[in-house]
């Protein structure tokens, strides 16, 4: 969730209309939008899949569409420059260059705003992508996005005198929060060799933004191409309404590293039956047309259908029921009809249900914490990391995020990857997780299965497969009533040689049993011993 803050009079100026506090609350009722208004301020809550709304400026926009008011897109401009990026570990990189027709006064505070938001929201708390903001008119260019050099100083933000940047990294909160994210220090260098930037640690205070500045410099770098694009198409529809943005084009020094940013939105095609199984209602394609329209899309009526063009920045588009979700908003939520149903049938707990509860109760009951773990995830945790082969597996073939493309083949992936993300946390660690994994199946008719799974993980300096082994033993017998034996003859290559084993029953391998190998947890950043199980239910 993003949380946008402003003030009445603020969002008056910014439509160009004068409207009560009321009229705000029912344009965000008809929407769909969170508001709470107290006072002269007003909250808008928005919802994670419209990361296009990042600021107060995107969100006037659409209240001026909401209220049927004319927007004129702006074009994109392309522009050379003087900037020549090499590679690093954050080898991706976008400038962009924001022109105002006067000086930023008041709206530095929002553009600050801004880049928090984007930070933390897109880039994932600047893991995948972050930017900075900077006075343009300051900067000396040609400029070089490189490693840093033995003499580099910088003066960080808030500072007056330059500083090394083992210092920064040990006495500023941003090195505390974010030097974790670079083995080495990457820079933005000018033409006289002074530091503008440390990304995606901290800016130099020299380059900053003030009421002052008229031009402002952004760069927007990170460890992944899409996430780095999508970061910088949002915010060039961000600050398009305050400005005029061109795209600086780099001079990348290997080709491998250009973000081959691109501006094409995607095709959807859109019929009567697409809308009336969403909405339930007939809804004729001209007027379908015209809400789309209203929306921001780019529509074309062809015959029976309309062939609708997505705007470059809206990556939460990616099926058809999206669209007709824009059209419900722009039609008006309050007025939907609601069809009730008048058949009833006695509800009754699944086989499943009692299974599963009943292994959880187990579960707990041997000292092990539920986690509801990634289903979504990529081949970079699944495999990549694990040494298991990127085969039989199902690709996602559109996402709304660029970080997801596959859905889980195996927990345990998930599961080490939770504790990597939990190390500030008290050891031991004892977690499980019952849920689907999807594996290929050529016989089903949509060509992959659902399998449902139990994991279980036990991390901390005493972690011991015995235990493990034990308590699975225990699970079985008391749940199922069954016996299990290891099967020491396995060849897992996340699981230590001589510590691993399948477990058997009825004759049959139902599941891995094991400690996880050294490298694999120094590739998860895990530095405590894990002994895990995974088996099919």
């Amino acid at each position: 969730m993003v949380m946008i803050t402003t003030s009445l009079d603020r969002m008056n100026e910014l439509i160009g209309r004068r409207l009560s506090a009321k009229e705000y609350e029912d344009i965000a009722f008809k929407y769909g939008l969170d508001l709470d208004v107290d006072g002269n301020v007003l909250n808008f809550e928005i919802t994670s899949d419209r990361t296009d709304l990042m600021s107060v400026f995107t969100l006037a926009k659409l209240i001026k569409r909401i209220l049927g008011k004319k927007i004129d897109e702006k074009g994109i401009i392309f522009e050379n420059s003087d900037i020549t990026v090499e590679k690093t570990e954050r080898p991706f990189v976008n400038c962009l260059l924001l022109r105002m027709k006067r000086p930023l006064g008041d709206l530095v505070d929002e553009l600050i705003s801004l880049q928090e938001k984007m930070d933390q929201v897109v880039g994932r708390k600047r893991r995948f992508a972050a930017c900075g903001f900077f006075d343009a008119d300051k900067i000396s260019f040609p400029i070089t996005y490189s490693y840093s050099r033995k003499e580099d100083r910088i003066i960080p933000l808030g500072f007056s005198e330059p500083k090394d940047f083992d210092f920064v990294l040990k006495s500023t909160q941003q090195g505390i929060d974010y030097g974790g994210l670079i083995k080495k220090p990457i820079v933005w260098r000018d033409r006289n060799g002074e530091v503008i930037a440390m990304p995606p640690i901290i800016n130099s205070d020299k380059f900053s933004l003030t009421r002052a500045t008229r031009n402002v410099f952004i760069d927007i770098t990170g460890t992944d191409r899409s996430s780095v694009n999508l970061f910088t198409k949002i915010l060039i529809e961000n600050l398009g309404e305050i400005g005029s943005v061109s795209v600086l084009r780099p001079k990348y020094k290997e080709k491998e590293i250009d973000t081959n940013l691109s501006f094409d939105g995607k095709i959807f095609f859109l019929n009567s039956e697409n809308i009336e199984n969403v909405t339930g209602m007939k809804i004729p394609l001209d007027e379908a047309e015209k809400l789309l329209s209203k929306a921001g899309f780019s529509v074309k009526k062809e015959k029976d259908h309309l062939r609708v063009y997505s705007p470059y920045y809206r990556q939460d588009v990616i099926h058809q029921v999206d669209l007709v979700d824009d059209i419900i908003r722009m039609y008006g939520v309050d007025l939907l009809g609601i069809d009730e149903k008048r058949s009833y049938i006695k509800a009754m707990k699944s086989r499943y249900y009692h299974i599963t509860e009943m292994i959880r109760d187990q579960m707990v009951g041997l000292g092990f914490q539920e986690t509801d773990l990634n289903v979504l995830t990529s081949e970079r945790y699944q495999f990549e990391l694990t040494g298991l082969k990127a085969e039989d597996y199902v690709r996602i073939v559109s996402s709304r995020s660029n970080l997801n493309t596959m859905v889980r083949k195996n927990i345990f992936p998930e599961g080490i990857r939770f504790i990597s993300n939990n190390l500030n946390k008290r050891f031991p660690q004892n977690i499980f997780d019952i849920g689907y994994v999807v594996e290929l199946d050529r016989n089903a008719d949509t060509h992959f299965s659902n399998r449902l799974k139990l994991m279980a993980m036990q991390c901390g300096a005493d972690a011991d497969l015995t235990f493990m082994i034990q308590s699975l033993k225990i699970l079985m017998r008391n749940v199922f009533g069954k016996e299990i034996s290891i099967d020491e003859e396995n060849d897992s290559p996340f699981l230590i040689d001589g510590r691993r084993g399948s477990v058997i029953l009825d004759g049959k391998s139902i599941g891995i049993i094991g400690e996880v190998h050294p490298s694999v947890l120094n590739k998860f950043g895990v530095n405590m011993p894990i002994s895990m199980f995974e088996i099919y239910l």
